[in-house]
């Protein structure tokens, strides 16, 4: 039986447009730093991304409401795209307690088809973490595990580098199609 793979191979998506980062869960890490992000590591995946700015442009400049499934299709049209790359991310918050801190993020990817079946290409999901934490068994145990935790919730750079983590664990099975889906017919894709 055919999967998602073989879908995406059949039919290689030579355009995708990155839909807004929905972002929830307390203290979620900002939108625009995840779509920043998922750009950097797709953009050498497919020949064509369209970026989330130029993406708002385009929706402002068109009147759209990229929620609803009509206009995401005008705005595909628009672009010349016909697949859509969903990002959602959940958490990014620092939990910070004295000794402990940890900086957790689950983000999760889905590559579709636009238009009436919205047929699923690929997904991925996954988490990481970021922390340290000291046993305070003595005063100098107590400082080192304050600095050690002091340390991770001053970074200001955790966030990107752990988006970074994730990104490149989630990417490493997604083909890259640049080319692809000019230089194969359809169908051609089978023979690969």
């Amino acid at each position: 039986m055919p999967g998602p793979r073989d879908a995406f191979l059949r039919n290689p998506p030579s355009c995708v447009v990155l839909l807004p980062a929905e972002a929830t869960g307390r203290g979620a890490v900002g939108a625009h730093l995840v779509e920043a992000a998922v750009e950097r590591f797709l953009a050498v995946r497919f020949d064509r991304l369209v970026s989330g700015a130029r993406r708002d442009r385009m929706a402002r400049h068109l009147a759209l409401d990229l929620r609803r499934p009509s206009d995401l299709r005008v705005l595909a049209n628009h672009a010349r795209c016909d697949h859509a790359l969903e990002v959602r991310v959940d958490g990014g918050a620092l939990a910070y307690a004295v000794v402990w801190a940890e900086r957790r993020v689950t983000l999760s990817l889905t590559l579709r088809r636009i238009g009436g079946d919205a047929e699923i290409l690929w997904s991925a999901k996954a988490v990481g973490a970021r922390g340290d934490v000291g046993l305070p068994v003595s005063p100098l145990g107590l400082l080192s595990a304050l600095f050690r935790a002091g340390r991770v919730a001053g970074d200001k750079d955790q966030a990107r580098s752990l988006l970074d983590d994730v990104l490149r664990e989630m990417t490493a099975g997604l083909p890259d199609v640049r080319g692809l889906a000019r230089a194969a017919p359809r169908g051609a894709a089978d023979r690969i």
